[in-house]
């Protein structure tokens, strides 16, 4: 038997696989290889990677291990000579290719990681054990990979929404949202990092920095259940990725250039049961399709105007402010709470329903006469309600108020 070179006699044998309980495919050899520390100092050549590739099934078990190291040290060159190994009959072969991969998956280069996920993928498309194999190995990989992008993108201006949660056992501290938005300061390969996000529920993207390649990026997100559009460079071209996004729950598409075709992706997703659509270009008629496709009672469909108030219920069918938001238009224009909105743009009021209905069909910058009733002292110290007629400016849905569940990270 021929000899084993000296840095290989320490090494232990085969890949440690859940699915094989610690032992290796042929069943020959029980420990598994060590990982390489460091790549080799100059590149692989094919003669190399196709002669490492056949040592995969060779019949010497050392053979096979340093043909394994090798191709793992020799990262994106090794991933062409290894993906056909993987489908093949030779279950040692096809499980160390695979370990191949998932181990140049690990690379922090994100054109590495990309041509191993691209690989991964399309072999997790075949309809046999194999393609499972290559899904739950994506899994793995999008794990390992999970904390590690949250601090990379932080670092380079993402703004990460934190839960903690904690019992008598264990603290925990959950990711539950990412905003990119004018902090961001990266390049749009540094997108490619969301697909990495497995269990963040929601993104919000801000600014027209964000456009079609930022949404492309943000469609491959496993776990992504609430994606908000403000202001970004979204096309209705770009809008077709949406298809992908099979698990989405809520939309919303704040003052962009959004128009009807943009609807149709929308509606193939099936678990899709919340949409805003604020200040678009989106026409009534596509919003009602929109809600037919969906199977939805409404689409909350407004042309962007924001006032700043909200009313409590009244039993005497009045429109009365209960809170007026700081800094908002109706702040500015001197709405205070108590006051009775009696007409509002010169239409009538008698709820707060009433109020929204007509909001919703002004732009923001518009201004409006707002009538009301405020209770005023008169001569005898009695509070009596006097009308009053003040102007409006309508201003925007700003992000933290336009997002569903209304919280956002913050500085």
């Amino acid at each position: 038997m021929k000899r084993a070179p000296k840095y290989l006699t320490s090494l232990t044998a085969a890949i440690l696989l859940a699915a094989f309980g610690g032992q290796s495919a042929r069943g020959d050899e029980t420990a598994a290889p060590a990982t390489p520390k460091a790549a080799p100092k100059r590149l692989a050549t094919p003669a190399e990677l196709e002669k490492w590739a056949k040592d995969l099934d060779s019949d010497e078990f050392l053979a096979r291990e340093e043909a394994t190291l090798r191709l793992a040290a020799a990262g994106t060159p090794a991933i062409k000579y290894v993906q056909p190994l993987v489908s093949i009959p030779s279950l040692e072969a096809s499980t160390r290719a695979l370990h191949v991969l998932r181990e140049i998956g690990l690379s922090s280069d994100l054109d590495t990681q990309d041509a191993v996920r691209d690989s991964l993928d399309e072999i997790s498309k075949q309809p046999s054990p194999i393609g499972k194999r290559a899904t739950r190995t994506i899994a793995w990989l999008n794990e390992q990979r999970s904390s590690q992008t949250i601090r990379d993108l932080e670092q380079l201006g993402a703004k990460i929404q934190r839960t903690e949660y904690s019992n008598d056992l264990q603290e925990m501290i959950i990711v539950e949202a990412v905003q990119l938005g004018p902090a961001w300061k990266g390049e749009e390969k540094d997108l490619r990092r969301l697909k990495w996000l497995v269990d963040v529920r929601q993104l919000v993207l801000i600014g027209d920095k964000m456009g079609d390649a930022a949404l492309a990026q943000a469609a491959l997100m496993p776990g992504l259940k609430s994606l908000h559009l403000h202001r970004t460079s979204v096309t209705d071209k770009g809008m077709k990725v949406m298809v992908g996004c099979g698990s989405l729950q809520e939309f919303g598409a704040y003052y962009s250039g959004l128009g009807d075709e943009a609807v149709h992706p929308l509606g193939k997703l099936a678990t899709l049961s919340s949409v805003k659509l604020y200040g678009t270009k989106i026409t009534p008629e596509a919003k009602d399709q929109l809600i037919v496709a969906l199977k939805l009672a409404k689409v909350d469909y407004r042309r962007g105007a924001f006032l700043g108030v909200s009313c409590a219920p009244d039993l005497d069918g009045l429109c009365r402010i209960s809170t007026v938001h700081p800094d908002s238009p109706a702040s500015k224009a001197g709405l205070q709470t108590r006051d009775v909105l009696v007409r509002f743009a010169g239409k009538e009021l008698k709820d707060f329903e009433g109020l929204t209905a007509i909001i919703s069909g002004h732009q923001a910058g518009e201004s409006i006469e707002v009538e009301i009733l405020r209770d005023e002292l008169n001569k005898d110290g009695e509070q009596k309600p006097e009308p009053q007629k003040l102007k409006v400016t309508h201003g925007e849905w700003d992000v933290d108020l336009s997002v569903s569940g209304g919280r956002l990270p913050r500085p």
